[in-house]
């Protein structure tokens, strides 16, 4: 998928293939186990942050350091409040450090979408398949899952977005 979407004389195509060798294995560790280690996240991020300097990339180094600083401290902040306001975790630490490094590889105009799709998704798998408030169900598959999807589709979707609605 990554060498039809790129080709192999392309940056990127090395970039989405370490995304993609990182995220398949935290896809289905969290799926079984309902754990992201740190082991494959906090890499993730470093590498995220070291293609961002890198020439010829499509999301900038300052980019990638604001997203993701961004978008870990708003999930700590949220994460926080609902475990002060509810008495459980709503959002584990592996969910936190997969969507930073997902804002890190993929910078600020894309992270929202992916967060925003990932939501939805398992939304719709819990109403669908889950249904009881009660039930833990684990958040890193569907972020994983909109995160492949985003590097083949999300550059047409949000052309389609500029041209259709703008």
């Amino acid at each position: 998928m990554v060498y039809l979407k790129f080709g192999i004389n392309n940056l990127l195509f090395f970039k989405y293939l370490v995304l993609s060798a990182f995220l398949i294995p935290i896809f289905f560790i969290d799926l079984f186990n309902k754990l992201i280690l740190n082991v494959l996240s906090i890499p993730l991020i470093a590498l995220g942050l070291i293609f961002s300097l890198m020439s010829n990339t499509d999301v900038q180094f300052i980019n990638a350091l604001i997203s993701g600083a961004f978008v870990s401290v708003m999930l700590l902040a949220v994460t926080y409040l609902y475990a002060k306001s509810k008495g459980a975790i709503g959002l584990g630490g592996g969910d936190i450090l997969l969507l930073t490094a997902i804002a890190v590889f993929y910078g600020a105009l894309s992270t929202p979408y992916i967060l925003f799709f990932s939501t939805i998704l398992a939304i719709f798998y819990f109403l669908i398949f889950i249904r009881k408030r009660d039930v833990p169900f684990v958040f890193g598959p569907f972020i994983v899952v909109v995160s492949i999807a985003w590097f083949m589709v999300g550059e047409s979707f949000l052309q389609f977005l500029l041209t259709s609605v703008l």
